[in-house]
């Protein structure tokens, strides 16, 4: 079960604590596009819709 967060977007280590994995692991997912991102200079953006929708559907079929 994700930890709530009232933020709409995250960054790595936020969206990695949301999920309960670590940062490394969310890093080779993002990395792998099973979840899409933006990049701002070195920081990675990562919707929280994105991250629920994949929770939802990890394999992208419906």
């Amino acid at each position: 079960m994700p930890k709530e967060t009232n933020k709409a977007v995250l960054n790595l280590k936020e969206a990695a604590t949301y999920l309960g994995i670590s940062p490394p692991t969310l890093l080779a997912l993002l990395q792998g596009e099973s979840i899409p991102y933006r990049r701002a200079g070195q920081r990675w953006l990562i919707s929280k819709a994105a991250l629920d929708d994949w929770l939802r559907n990890p394999n992208g079929k419906n």
